[in-house]
């Protein structure tokens, strides 16, 4: 069947007549029909690609609706007088402008640097037009009550994947898509935030009663940084909410005091059991390299650093390939950083401020080689971030245009949070602002899985864009 499936959509005639089918679906659509259609398909890239649909489809589909919904938002604005709204405009185009000047400088053709930028900002259009597209309360409740629907189907579909295959990163991670292994850690912390933030102003305990299950949907995910990461998160959208005195004194009972500090015993509770967990049970953090290990705190974080900062040496054997070559290959997250650092500039000041060329880490038809074979290229083996596969294509100034583009939104986000009238748009406010918490973490310090893989991301910016569109 997926032979059949790829050989009827890889024809351009059947592609075009899908994506006008679903492009007149959006245009037809009501505003809560709109979203959703583009919510599904971005939410359950998985499903596409385990039934072995084509790039073009489980990727390129859901990217043609959000053009079509951006569209629909903007044209109304337009055709009635109405201006748009643009918020990030001037970051997002100093960023473009580095990729042009990135792609001049290393030579890259045309269609390698529009690609990374379709890449790396298609979703903030998401934004714009979650920003431009008037939405009723109800609407909202219908997306919203969608968007949690999805997050808790991942929860019975990564406990089906463990009992058929134990712990095991990768291969599917719910419905999100396949291969994509560090969402395991990135998409649980999402939630997490958006739960504990809730609970923080609502002060339901089934928000709190569901951060252990996220948890475990990492662990059993078989990633050993979701139990490092969870504290920080934790830590973060707790210290957030503290910070915010005047607001609790304004809508909680002397301020939120007793829910403060059952919420402090609580956390280093989840956060202390987390990790217990994860040593016991992820064979590579533990003494014995087994499951049902001994619990060593200090040996874990020894191995987590020794495997962050690890080089692979001329000749030395990994189990995906020799490194026969005369260079050490970095394959850590820590060494893979500190050596793009050096290696930008040793290139002199363009290389550093502009990069080695947009599409330089993009695996596609109009590439050459794997992504894998790419990075090797460079000196890289393993243990890229987001910043690494950004800085070594558009340079640190492209980062920083990329990043203010982040600052500019949660500037917005906080300046509404502070002001909020209610306890639930205070929850959302600060679940949306710490949940740049887990975008730091995953940018700097762990992947690329925030920007590439187009399923946390985009609920961000949905969710960002409608909430200030609402209060501002």
């Amino acid at each position: 069947m997926g032979n059949i499936i790829e050989v009827f959509f890889t024809s351009g005639i059947a592609t075009v007549a899908v994506a006008g089918l679903w492009l007149l679906a959006i245009a037809f659509s009501s505003t809560v029909t709109s979203w959703l259609i583009v919510l599904f398909f971005l939410l359950n890239q998985g499903i596409m690609q385990y039934m072995e649909f084509p790039g073009l489809i489980s990727r390129g589909m859901p990217e043609a609706l959000v053009l079509a919904l951006v569209i629909k938002a903007i044209l109304p604005r337009l055709a009635t007088g109405k201006s748009v709204r643009l918020l990030g405009a001037v970051p997002v185009f100093g960023f473009i402008v580095c990729v042009g000047l990135s792609a001049l400088t290393a030579g890259v053709a045309g269609v390698e640097a529009l690609m990374f930028v379709r890449h790396s900002m298609v979703f903030y259009l998401l934004f714009l037009a979650a920003l431009n597209m008037d939405m009723t309360a109800r609407n909202f409740r219908v997306i919203g009550g969608f968007l949690c629907l999805m997050a808790l189907m991942q929860l019975p579909i990564g406990l089906g994947k463990f009992l058929t295959f134990g712990f095991l990163e990768g291969g599917f991670i719910g419905t999100l898509p396949m291969n994509a292994g560090s969402l395991s850690t990135i998409m649980p912390l999402f939630v997490i935030t958006f739960l504990v933030a809730g609970y923080c102003w609502l002060g339901k305990p089934y928000l709190l009663a569901l951060v252990p299950l996220f948890l475990l949907f990492g662990i059993l995910g078989e990633k050993r940084a979701v139990a490092f990461f969870f504290p920080i998160v934790l830590m973060g959208v707790f210290l957030t909410w503290l910070y915010d005195y005047s607001g609790r004194k304004r809508l909680l009972y002397r301020a939120g005091a007793r829910r403060m500090a059952s919420l402090v015993a609580i956390l280093a509770m989840f956060s202390i059991a987390g990790l217990y967990l994860a040593i016991t049970s992820l064979y590579s953090l533990n003494r014995e390299q087994e499951i049902g290990g001994s619990f060593d705190l200090i040996y874990a974080i020894q191995e987590m650093y020794d495997y962050s900062t690890g080089i692979n040496l001329p000749g030395e054997q990994y189990t995906d390939r020799y490194n026969t070559g005369t260079e050490a290959l970095t394959t850590g997250r820590i060494s893979t950083t500190l050596f793009t650092f050096g290696d930008l500039y040793s290139g002199g000041a363009e290389t550093f401020s502009f990069g080695r060329g947009p599409g330089l880490l993009i695996e596609s038809s109009f590439t050459s080689g794997t992504l894998y074979e790419q990075y090797l290229t460079i000196g890289i083996r393993a243990g890229t971030t987001g910043f690494v596969w950004m800085v070594q294509q558009v340079g640190f100034s492209g980062v920083l245009f990329y990043l203010l583009l982040h600052y500019v939104i949660a500037r917005e986000l906080w300046k509404i949070y502070k002001r909020a009238p209610t306890r639930p748009s205070k929850a959302m406010g600060l679940a949306l602002v710490c949940a740049l918490v887990v975008f730091a973490l995953d940018y700097f310090a762990y992947s690329g899985s925030w920007i590439t893989t187009g399923t946390v991301q985009p609920v961000w910016y949905f969710l960002a864009g409608r909430h200030i569109s609402v209060y501002t």
